[in-house]
């Protein structure tokens, strides 16, 4: 799977909302999210839809981006997609979370 962006913000979402977080966005999605005759794709991230749109990073590469944020230690890491669970994503996205929870 590809990482389209690693990125730090405030969480905007659901129970973590304003909790620093640092993002991890995979690229690919065939999902197409309410894209019907009549409707139009509501996707909020467009741009990450292509399964190659982004950059190809092993586990380590991600773990050594993760660690250049500052008190990454302390912060939320929240993987997102496109679909993280999709395929190859899917894979990277377990293999990332085990090392993640036992960082």
């Amino acid at each position: 799977g590809y990482v389209h962006e690693i990125y730090e913000s405030i969480s905007g979402e659901g129970i973590s909302q304003g909790i620093p977080t640092i993002f991890v966005r995979f690229a690919g999605c065939s999902l197409r999210c309410g894209l019907t005759k009549e409707k139009k794709l509501w996707c909020d991230t467009p741009y990450a839809l292509g399964p190659k749109q982004g950059k190809e990073l092993g586990i380590e590469e991600i773990l050594e981006s993760l660690s250049q944020f500052p008190q990454a230690d302390k912060k939320q890491i929240l993987i997102t997609g496109g679909e993280p669970l999709e395929g190859e994503n899917g894979t990277k996205t377990r293999a990332l979370s085990e090392r993640i929870y036992s960082y």
